[in-house]
């Protein structure tokens, strides 16, 4: 769900729902815990620094490209695009996370401003997705998962349809990061504009925060 420069993710881990609040004019993530009825708040530049000290963002690199193939996708038309991301781990170079996929974007489909707009806002005041560890190969994934969203914002549109395939480069311990390597995918199964109501983008009333 985006409200201006909110953004609100549900996800359904096991029995459990588990919901992050992202806050670009705020700058800050707020994970909601519904069993504690707790709300751990953390700002953006707590995770960008904390992704910093172990996977600095200028050994990212990236490229994405149209293939020219169009796709229908939840009965919307979008342009497919190729991209490939690498991000070294270590300070001497290896090993690297590549991660390599396609992004068919729709950019004339209801939402598809909204979702651009969040997404390039959030990732200009330095949000890193999907922070859970100062490991360097967590805080690689993240990396490269943040550059994909990036990317494919810049296109001016919504992925209706995203593919990531992840290996990983550089020896030794890149062959034994690989055994826990794979693909990731996710679709979009349909898009509404409707009005949401701003308590959907907030902490519920009643509930303790915890951080700043």
């Amino acid at each position: 769900m985006i409200k201006g420069l909110k953004m609100r993710v549900e996800a359904k881990v096991g029995k459990d729902v588990v919901v992050v609040l992202y806050d670009a004019a705020a700058c800050q993530e707020i994970s909601l815990n519904s069993r504690k009825r707790e709300a751990r708040i953390r700002k953006f530049s707590e995770l960008r620094e904390a992704a910093e000290r172990s996977v600095p963002k200028e050994r990212v690199t990236s490229s994405i490209a149209p293939t020219g193939g169009r796709e229908d996708v939840g009965g919307k038309s979008c342009d497919e695009n190729a991209f490939t991301i690498r991000v070294p781990i270590l300070k001497d170079g290896g090993p690297v996370l590549v991660m390599t996929g396609k992004a068919c974007v729709a950019k004339d489909v209801a939402g598809a401003e909204e979702y651009s707009a969040f997404a390039l806002a959030a990732d200009k005041e330095g949000l890193v997705l999907g922070f859970t560890s100062s490991n360097p190969v967590f805080v690689a994934l993240a990396r490269a998962e943040t550059t994909v969203y990036r990317i494919v914002a810049e296109l001016g549109g919504i992925p209706l349809k995203l593919e990531r395939n992840i290996r990983f480069e550089g020896g030794f311990l890149a062959a034994l990061l690989n055994r826990s390597a794979g693909t990731r995918s996710s679709q979009v199964i349909s898009v509404s504009v409707d009005s949401l109501p701003p308590e959907e983008f907030g902490i519920p009333a009643g509930w303790k925060s915890v951080g700043k």
